[in-house]
């Protein structure tokens, strides 16, 4: 498992091994849809969420679940900095779901990262389409960067996500629902962070593009972070069209070494071909805004 049990603000939690196929209950197929704003041409890209309250999803859902509902819980009951929760060691894909990347260390160059899938893709796309010749972009660090730094050398990373969803750079997994103009709710939640509260590091991505990283390092005891819902379509200055309903679920992280694969028997790339249905909430904040209001997952 990972040395490192923070980076950029994010709290890392070791949510113990997933080492044999994990199934959700049956009950899990019927569970009511949990809806997202998303780019309707990429529905990995998302915008945040409608609700500023979520409850418990994961029992019996997920692996690990009433852990990660505990993590959640206290989350929403404080809120002050984002998690990212992984399995270690992890080798098994939960029923229905396949391997959506992999990422690890180049054994020939060290300090050198390589993967494939998810961790390909440009982790700033969506930074890109709110960043005008004069302005830098406040977000946090996409949490496929995260993961792959705190690996440690000799550690390989898989991100499964459920079949046929897209996988995403900020660690979810997304199935297109709707267009934005067919779903009457069209409020969006968003989390503020008092200045004192978060850092940023500025980092240069190209010649187009300077990020603001941040850091949140609020605590349980200093200023209290608040949450509030605004108009989307308010918010959102692009076309409706340009904007779908999406499920989402978090990506599961499977961190390993060598020694810890089976010899046979359990597989990293898929479980049994039996597809989890359940959308859980997404747990992840992400920057889109020059100041540090984040949208909520």
């Amino acid at each position: 498992m990972p040395t490192a049990t923070s980076y950029f603000g994010y709290a890392l939690t070791n949510l113990g091994p997933l080492t044999t196929t994990f199934s959700a209950a049956p009950s899990c197929a019927t569970a009511a849809n949990v809806l997202y704003y998303v780019n309707a041409s990429n529905t990995a890209e998302f915008y945040g969420r409608p609700s500023c309250s979520p409850g418990p999803w994961a029992d019996a859902c997920y692996p690990s679940g009433a852990a990660l509902d505990a993590l959640e819980s206290a989350y929403w009951a404080a809120p002050t900095r984002a998690f990212a929760h992984y399995y270690s060691p992890g080798v098994a894909c939960p029923a229905g779901w396949t391997t959506a990347g992999v990422g690890s260390h180049v054994a020939s160059a060290p300090g050198a990262l390589t993967g494939d899938g998810v961790f390909t893709r440009d982790p700033w796309s969506l930074l890109r389409q709110y960043r005008d010749s004069n302005a830098t972009i406040d977000a946090f660090l996409p949490l496929v960067d995260v993961y792959l730094d705190v690996l440690d050398p000799a550690e390989t990373l898989v991100f499964c996500c459920p079949s046929g969803y897209n996988a995403g750079v900020y660690g979810r997994c997304a199935s297109s629902v709707a267009p934005l103009t067919s779903y009457s709710t069209s409020d969006i939640c968003f989390v503020d962070y008092p200045d004192v509260d978060y850092v940023t590091v500025s980092t240069t991505v190209d010649e187009l593009l300077t990020v603001n990283i941040v850091t949140a390092t609020a605590t349980a005891t200093g200023d209290a972070l608040t949450t509030s819902v605004y108009s989307f379509t308010n918010w959102y200055h692009g076309e409706a069209t340009e904007v779908a309903v999406a499920s989402l679920v978090p990506a599961v992280a499977l961190v390993h070494q060598a020694s810890d694969l089976p010899s046979s028997g359990v597989s990293l790339f898929s479980g049994p071909s039996v597809l989890l249905t359940l959308l859980l909430p997404l747990w992840l904040l992400i920057g889109v805004a020059t100041r540090a209001r984040m949208v909520i997952r």
